[in-house]
């Protein structure tokens, strides 16, 4: 799967559970992710559950650092990840923009990426005073 294909089966998969089991879909595979999302957005009782779904997904599960290669002069943006189905995918999260403007209009799904991610350990120092 893409990286764009793999945050749309996110989406359907958290609308599914928003809409506690009134959404039905079949497994979603690699062949018919796009397929179902189109479908999901054009069904009149699915698309609360899509733009609820989308919303909740947009703005990502972790800051990631990374420089976007993504601009857009009206907002602000910042570089966002999740891990779906084991593989990170990261994307660029716009947001503000002023009382009028609608950054979550923006596309950001076609721009999505494949990231690598690493944990690494790290001594913390604590420091206290000793009593006399």
């Amino acid at each position: 799967m893409t990286p764009s294909q793999r945050i749309k089966k996110a989406i359907i998969e958290r609308a599914e559970y928003f809409s506690k089991n009134g959404m039905k879909t079949q497994n979603v595979t690699v062949e018919n992710v796009d397929q179902l999302y189109d479908a999901f957005w054009e069904e009149t009782d699915c698309a609360d559950w899509m733009q609820d779904a989308e919303a909740d997904i947009r703005c990502g599960e972790h800051e990631t650092g990374i420089d976007g290669k993504n601009y857009n002069r009206y907002f602000e943006d910042k570089e966002v990840a999740m891990e779906i189905d084991g593989v990170w995918v990261g994307w660029t999260y716009y947001f503000g923009g002023g009382k009028h403007s609608e950054p979550e209009a923006v596309d950001w799904i076609d721009n999505a990426y494949e990231i690598k991610m690493e944990t690494k350990m790290m001594p913390v120092l604590f420091f206290s005073r000793v009593e006399e």
